[in-house]
């Protein structure tokens, strides 16, 4: 039925199985109807298939239409692992959720696909409800009180300046992006020329001509800190963020006012250096970025204190 068309979800997958049963739980106990899940297991040498199987065939309901598990031998990295597992999907919609996060409640399949359906858009994103390891909420992505900002990023140009300049409330996180698998395909992908950074370059492209619709009161998953993209600083992790620094950030940039162009050019900068010595030059280069970054970072900080 055109109401309830296939979803599929994918969680990848690589050497971590620490939480794997409870992210496989939560998708296992949506009240959704039409679920197709994907594990993307990206050449881990420890990969428990079988037992991954048992648990899925224990668990799951009549509500989950097909079940696959892609391993490969070979470690590729993030972006072909995603790229290979959505080009596999068979949904209508595309669902991320990381092999350490679990869905907020058993309802966000059904509220994500309504709200694709009643706004008729191509990506939605959703708030996180950051935790430790136990679970534990600790704070919101975005804040609560960034709703008055967001809505005022109410065109596609505004948000891509948001995004390139790092002023999007948290909103350009690849873990709470859904999309249509037409528009995905459509937008070519994610890029391969990056290993692990999926997210931002898509956002990127994305953004330059669509809007992203941001559901500001939905929480969609638990999002347990650490991972590739929160933790300790990863080699390729920091090659692709230089490239997307150096390529990304600077396609449109004649293009954009001068106050996103100085805070675009002191990213660059600033990232680009790797001594304390000529980092402290970036900022007296550039002190009026310096201190509107400054005040964001405290400004950031006193909110999620005022959670706690």
């Amino acid at each position: 039925m055109r109401e309830y068309p296939l979803v599929s979800i994918v969680t990848l997958t690589y050497k971590k199985f620490d939480y794997i049963y409870d992210t496989i739980g939560s998708v296992l106990v949506q009240n959704y109807p039409n679920i197709e899940y994907i594990i993307a297991d990206d050449g881990s040498d420890n990969f428990p298939k079988e037992e991954i199987e048992k648990f899925v065939s224990e668990h799951s309901k009549s509500n989950l239409k097909k079940f696959t598990i892609l391993h490969d031998e070979k470690n590729v990295g993030t972006v072909k692992n995603i790229n290979r597992a959505y080009a596999y999907a068979q949904g209508e919609y595309l669902m991320p959720l990381s092999g350490d996060d679990v869905f907020f409640n058993n309802s966000v399949v059904s509220r994500i696909v309504r709200e694709f359906i009643k706004r008729d858009c191509d990506a939605l994103t959703a708030m996180r409800v950051v935790c430790n390891e136990d679970l534990k909420p600790l704070y919101y992505l975005p804040h609560i009180s960034d709703k008055k900002i967001l809505k005022k990023y109410d065109t596609a140009k505004k948000q891509y300046r948001a995004h390139i300049t790092d002023r999007f409330c948290e909103c350009s996180s690849g873990s709470v992006l859904y999309l249509r698998k037409k528009k995905w395909e459509e937008l070519g992908k994610f890029d391969e020329q990056y290993i692990l950074l999926e997210d931002a370059p898509f956002f990127a492209k994305y953004l330059w001509e669509n809007n992203l619709e941001i559901l500001y009161n939905v929480r969609a998953i638990y999002y347990r800190l650490g991972g590739v993209s929160n933790g300790m600083r990863n080699p390729l992790m920091v090659a692709d963020s230089n490239r997307y620094n150096q390529i990304e950030r600077k396609k449109h940039f004649e293009s954009l006012n001068t106050v996103d162009r100085m805070i675009i050019k002191y990213i660059c900068d600033f990232n680009g250096e790797i001594s304390l010595m000529s980092r402290i030059k970036v900022y007296l280069k550039n002190p009026v970025v310096f201190c509107m970054r400054f005040v964001k970072v405290i400004h950031e900080k006193y909110k999620i204190r005022m959670e706690k």
